[in-house]
């Protein structure tokens, strides 16, 4: 069994803690992707669902990472503003945009809190991310003040609200076990409205992503590569029981093959349905910008790749929308 890359969780709910864990998730890129692919329908999906919205406007993309959905957005956009609170991911994106040709994306490394601009934006995003701020009514109140009066915000974050989160989930809030890098809060659709509510926001639309994470063969291979390392990093408390992984690891095999089941039946009743990997562009790079700068091409090109075999099911039908493993939250001025 593949354990994952050993990186040490977030000890203290401060931004420079978090840095700290970003720091060390970008220092390898290649590792980065890698933890990243099972999310690439996400900033498809929201690109595919918010074009027209997206065209000839003004985009900020709040924790860009290395500028995936900066650089779908580029493709309609009138200007894109992508920042990163992480060196190693703003230098990458920019020698990316440099291979690619991009001129109307300006990465920025900044956080959201040290972020300065004297204008406002039709489409704000911030993928991922939410879960790991620390002060979200300050950042909440910054949104409310950069979104133009009909703009849309996005967010989307894990859910907890299945298979996969239910244990994910009770370990963090009953025994404050270190379950994830660098999450300090579990994001629900009530957190949001509360948020909301606060800055003259509300809540339009929530869809439902990655549901193979969720309930599917992505949350056994998830809770596998997960527990040896949460158990290695709290050893300490539990000198004294008997943790037997072999009996747990069958356990999961044999409920994945149930709630595999339940997956096709709401794929057949056309409750959760395929992300469209159908594309109006692509992208060409100069390999020799990529090579002289020590990026790892073959990475690279799988990183914005539409391939969503590993995840590609989202779902807009109320109840099951909620129960996916990321919700994507559409957020507007009331």
């Amino acid at each position: 069994m593949e354990i994952m890359k050993k990186i040490k969780p977030i000890k203290s709910k401060t931004l420079k803690a978090s840095k700290k864990t970003y720091d060390d998730l970008f220092e390898d890129i290649n590792f980065y992707i890698k933890t990243k692919l099972k999310a690439r329908g996400i900033h498809d999906l929201i690109f595919n669902v918010y074009m027209k919205k997206i065209k000839n406007s003004d985009v900020l993309d709040i924790g860009c990472g290395l500028g995936r959905f900066s650089f779908f957005a580029s493709k309609v956009a009138k200007k894109v503003t992508a920042i990163d609170m992480t060196a190693n991911a703003i230098n990458c994106a920019k020698k990316l945009q440099l291979a690619l040709n991009v001129e109307n994306i300006d990465f920025i490394l900044s956080t959201i809190e040290e972020f300065k601009i004297n204008k406002k934006f039709d489409f704000i995003l911030l993928s991922g991310t939410l879960e790991h701020i620390i002060d979200s009514d300050q950042f909440f109140q910054k949104i409310a003040k950069l979104l133009k009066p009909s703009g849309i915000f996005i967010t989307d974050s894990p859910s907890e609200f299945n298979f996969r989160g239910t244990f994910h989930a009770s370990l963090w809030k009953l025994f404050d076990f270190p379950m994830t890098l660098s999450d300090v809060r579990i994001v629900t659709p009530k957190y949001i409205n509360t948020l909301c509510s606060r800055y003259g926001l509300k809540t339009n639309k929530i869809i439902g992503t990655l549901y193979k994470r969720g309930w599917g063969d992505e949350s056994i291979h998830d809770l596998k590569n997960r527990m040896p390392n949460v158990l290695h990093d709290i050893k300490e408390k539990i000198d004294k029981l008997n943790v037997n992984l072999d009996e747990y690891f069958e356990w999961l095999d044999e409920a994945s093959i149930y709630f595999n089941e339940l997956l096709k039946t709401w794929a057949n009743e056309k409750l959760i349905s395929k992300i469209s990997n159908n594309r109006d562009f692509k992208f060409d790079f100069d390999k020799s910008v990529i090579l002289k700068n020590n990026l790892p091409l073959k990475s690279l090109t799988k990183y914005l790749e539409p391939d969503f075999s590993i995840d590609p099911f989202y779902s807009e039908h109320y109840p099951i929308n909620l129960l996916g493993g990321n919700l994507i939250y559409e957020i507007i001025k009331k």
